[in-house]
């Protein structure tokens, strides 16, 4: 199955997609970049279904994704 985002690109106008970290059944973990607060981050994206079906699992998050902050 295709990705929806390949690295380079911007999710949100604040992350920037640098690789895959790795990927389950419903979604890929992708290491990024925090445009605004200058700082790693994960960022999970869905594979199927699209921005409505993750907003629902997500408490109703706005983006299609979710970013965490990355410890490294």
């Amino acid at each position: 199955m295709p990705e929806i985002i390949a690295p380079g690109e911007r999710l949100g106008g604040r992350y920037r997609i640098e690789r895959p970290l790795g990927a389950g059944g419903m979604a890929t973990v992708w290491r990024a970049v925090d445009t605004v607060l200058d700082r790693a981050v994960a960022v999970k994206v869905p594979k199927d279904g699209g921005p409505e079906e993750f907003s629902r699992c997500s408490s109703g998050s706005r983006w299609p994704f979710s970013a965490s902050p990355w410890c490294s």
